[in-house]
């Protein structure tokens, strides 16, 4: 706990993903500054968004600590996360002890050792933790003989994120195999659905609620049936078994985990009724807790680095009823999430680490990027744990395997062991020291930027429909937006101002404006003062070609932009009506002006653009 909880308190302040917290905690914020509906565009339950208040509030306190606005945010909103770190702990001790395991420290240690579970909480700031808690709290309370308030936590995990519903299947399990009685099932299903209504009752209540939840369920809907299309010609990201054999599965990969998960329910269901003794059952249903967290994560083609928590609480659980080695509890996420520092996150954190520390022109030490090696780190991760977990059933299985293994079982304990604990202390000392150097920590004091909430991307619209009538341009805004506008205390307002006639002047696709060769200069106000913490600036285009005629089209060869001397790809393309897409790119702000003046056009143009 003391490496841990120094090793957060170095990360806290000066890391994290701006873009992701300004999404996690831009909602209260705006809630509290202006009255903007909290639960505008907000997919998940009640439960984060009083987290997310919390962390506005206790932000409050630090700032007048002395801490800058943006490193008291990170560190408020980061607290609970590194508290439910801590949690996980307790938790897995006490599960081992109920279990009965030979050495229920161990596991714990593991945990809190690993530099996995400081980042992901720490570092990142994103809420697995709180789901690895929502599952092994949920099962400490089932052998605790308390199924109502195993209920409520899972209802509580649903509202931070859906994968703890998983749960419901482990009580189906152990219901079935005569752990849990009918009367407990019942308490159980009664807690969660309570939880469930105050974490989702409140959006329910209210047009917008109702409409951001809708939206945010078919959202999530439809990047779990696609994410599989993500891993053909995938540079780095995917850590996922698919990624190691290259396989593109397509929406596929949600019916092989189903399958895969009913799998592991049947053998377990089959072991279990073989059982006589409660304690092996009430194992079974822990190690298949674990295998079914592990099923979605290695089977998801999308699997980002910080999902890499997910897998080391998973194999967690797995280890308090198998002999699973420790160095596949810190080897194997270790690489999964390294894939991320070898490419996602930039070799010296430009994007990771706050935009704050881009103004001192020393973004601090940096390390060789390469994407093949965030390949082979993320492949080498999964191929790591499936190994661990095959060499495991096949000492079961194979009778002289596990004796000749128990006449070298203490050495290869102790090597194995030691090993394990030496990677994981590495790893979390050098995210330690590199978090402690003096380039960032000297934007931490009350002289550091204050964190800016993502309001104009919060009332902004990239869903909005732009028809021409009469010659006249219409811009409509989807349901959503306009009933958070109807609902804000303070209504929201959409600011345009734009120096590129020429680009924007042509109205129909059919009689184009040719784009090749036109120079136009966008003025960004108070440039000046701005520019000194300022990384990038998203610039959106409304461009029309004939021929894009369906969003795949316009999708598969948007033009270049060329800013200030600087060619820049597309960032994202979002297709209106037939002929027209807006597609945005991200400058760099060197390609800008001291005046803040910035000359574009597009590059490779024809006369189709």
């Amino acid at each position: 706990m003391a490496v841990h909880v120094v090793a957060a308190m170095a990360l806290m302040p000066v890391s994290g993903q701006p873009y992701d917290l300004a999404a996690l905690t831009g909602a209260s914020e705006a809630w509290l500054r202006w009255g903007f509906p909290l639960l505008y565009n907000w997919k998940f339950g009640f439960d984060l968004s009083a987290i997310a208040l919390g962390a506005q509030g206790l932000r409050f306190v630090l700032e007048q600590l002395g801490m800058g606005g943006a490193a008291a945010l990170a560190t408020a909103w980061k607290l609970p996360l590194v508290a439910a770190n801590l949690m996980v702990a307790v938790t897995l001790l006490d599960l081992g002890r109920l279990l009965k395991v030979r050495r229920p420290t161990l596991v714990p240690v593991l945990w809190l050792l690993s530099p996995v579970s400081i980042w992901v909480a720490a570092g990142h700031g994103q809420v697995e933790p709180l789901m690895v808690l929502s599952f092994v709290l949920a099962l400490d309370l089932f052998l605790r003989g308390r199924p109502g308030w195993a209920g409520v936590v899972v209802g509580l995990g649903v509202g931070i994120e859906y994968l703890p519903g998983a749960i419901v299947l482990v009580a189906a399990l152990w219901l079935y195999t005569a752990v849990l009685g009918r009367r407990d099932a019942l308490r159980f299903a009664g807690g969660g659905l309570l939880a469930l209504l105050a974490c989702f009752g409140p959006a329910l209540l209210t047009g917008v609620g109702r409409s951001s939840l809708l939206s945010g369920l078919s959202f999530t809907a439809g990047v779990t049936a696609n994410s599989g299309r993500l891993v053909a010609g995938q540079a780095a990201g995917s850590s996922s078994v698919w990624a190691v054999f290259g396989l593109s599965p397509g929406g596929i990969w949600v019916l092989v985990a189903v399958l895969a998960i009913a799998a592991i329910l049947v053998a377990v269901a089959r072991r279990s009724l073989r059982q006589p003794e409660l304690l092996e059952r009430q194992r079974l249903g822990v190690g298949a807790a674990g295998g079914l967290l592990l099923c979605l994560v290695l089977l998801d083609p999308g699997a980002l680095p910080q999902f890499a928590d997910l897998a080391l609480g998973a194999l967690c659980l797995v280890a308090l009823t198998v002999d699973l080695s420790p160095l596949v509890i810190i080897v194997g996420p270790l690489l999964q999430l390294a894939g991320g520092f070898f490419y996602v996150y930039g070799g010296s954190f430009q994007s990771y680490w706050y935009d704050m520390w881009y103004r001192s022109g020393a973004p601090g030490w940096s390390f060789p990027q390469s994407p093949l090696l965030a390949n082979i780190s993320e492949r080498m991760g999964a191929l790591v744990i499936v190994a661990g977990l095959l060499w495991v059933v096949t000492r079961a299985a194979v009778p002289h395997i596990s004796m000749a293994r128990a006449r070298l079982r203490l050495p290869a304990r102790a090597i194995g062991l030691t090993a394990a604990v030496a990677v994981a202390v590495s790893g979390s000392l050098f995210l330690a020291v590199w978090s402690l150097q003096p380039t960032f920590w000297s934007g931490v004091g009350a002289s550091g930027p204050a964190a800016l909430v993502d309001f104009p991307g919060i009332t902004a619209s990239r869903q909005g429909v732009t028809p021409t009538r009469d010659g006249v341009t219409h811009v409509s805004f989807g349901p959503v937006l306009v009933a958070a506008a109807a609902e804000s205390a303070t209504a929201p307002t959409t600011t345009l101002s734009i120096q590129a006639r020429p680009l924007l002047l042509a109205t129909r696709a059919g009689s184009p404006l040719a784009a090749a060769g036109v120079v136009d200069a966008a003025v960004i106000p108070d440039w000046s003062a701005r520019a000194g913490s300022v990384h990038s600036v998203w610039v959106s285009l409304l461009l029309g070609r004939k021929d894009w005629l369906t969003a795949a089209a316009a999708e598969s060869r948007p033009p270049r932009l060329r800013a200030g001397g600087q060619t820049v790809a597309a960032s994202s393309v979002d297709w209106l009506v037939p002929g027209w897409a807006m597609i945005s790119y991200s400058v760099p702000a060197r390609a800008i002006s001291a005046t803040g003046v910035v000359d574009l056009s597009l590059a490779g143009a024809s006369s189709q653009d």
